[in-house]
């Protein structure tokens, strides 16, 4: 794992240069390179790799089980820092102040004042950066995001409903939704339920570790990863369509 600290100053643990060198080697090679912000357990990450795209990613908080090159960083510090030499990017601000699982927590145990929406910020970021690559956001439904694309465990086939939205400053394809006719399982560690196939929600502190790694693809996270995460399938999806939209890559 690399270390960066952050600071809006150059980091000490990891030079600029040598970023630089490793993102321009990959490129050169003919190996997209996609920056992953707010990257968590890594499904998102997955699904890119899964396209086609070297991925690095980037979060506040160390993340054990990442299986990917990671920097622990602050998302917004980090891009500022290390300028436009990524081919594409992603971002999955956090969805708590967006989520409806906030109302299954008691009101007194509330504490609106820790979540904030960081899209606005996500998006301007992106839209500033000096070259024009492709981005996306992803969030929960309900978040404020610009004419999003939604998907849905149902299209690729998954025993999970899983919503999530994906805006982009590129048109994204959507697809069929199928329409929901099973019941879903709260708890996340049943198949069945007095003989009818159950949906699987795998959120907060599920059961069932091992068979929701192998519904998702996520045979390297663990419950805490896979409760907030989104199916590598997704991304690998909408990944397919980025490489389709990149634009020759130069070094800032």
């Amino acid at each position: 794992m690399h270390t960066y600290t952050g600071s809006r100053r150059e980091p000490r643990e990891y030079s600029l240069v040598r970023l630089q060198r490793v993102v321009s080697e990959l490129q050169e090679g003919g190996v997209p390179v996609l920056l992953d912000l707010f990257c968590g357990t890594g499904g998102a990450t997955m699904g890119y790799f899964n396209a086609g795209f070297f991925v690095i990613g980037v979060d506040r908080v160390p993340q054990k089980y990442y299986p990917f090159p990671q920097f622990v960083a602050d998302a917004f510090a980090f891009v500022r820092w290390a300028g436009d030499i990524f081919d594409a990017y992603h971002a999955s601000p956090p969805c708590q102040i967006h989520s409806k699982t906030r109302y299954l927590v008691p009101p007194h145990q509330r504490r609106p004042h820790k979540f904030i929406d960081l899209i606005p910020q996500t998006r301007e970021l992106f839209n500033g950066l000096r070259y024009k690559r492709p981005w996306v956001i992803e969030n929960v439904v309900g978040a404020p995001l610009d004419n999003p694309l939604l998907l849905c465990g149902t299209m690729f086939g998954l025993p999970t409903y899983r919503h999530r939205l994906f805006e982009s400053n590129v048109v994204l394809a959507g697809m069929p939704h199928p329409e929901h006719v099973l019941r879903s399982d709260d708890i996340g560690n049943k198949k069945r339920h007095n003989g009818v196939p159950l949906m699987r929600q795998y959120s907060g502190h599920f059961g069932g570790l091992a068979m929701a790694q192998e519904d998702l693809s996520m045979y390297w996270a663990r419950v805490a990863g896979i409760s907030q995460a989104l199916p590598p399938v997704y991304t690998e999806y909408i990944g397919g369509q980025l490489l389709t939209k990149l634009q020759p890559s130069t070094l800032s």
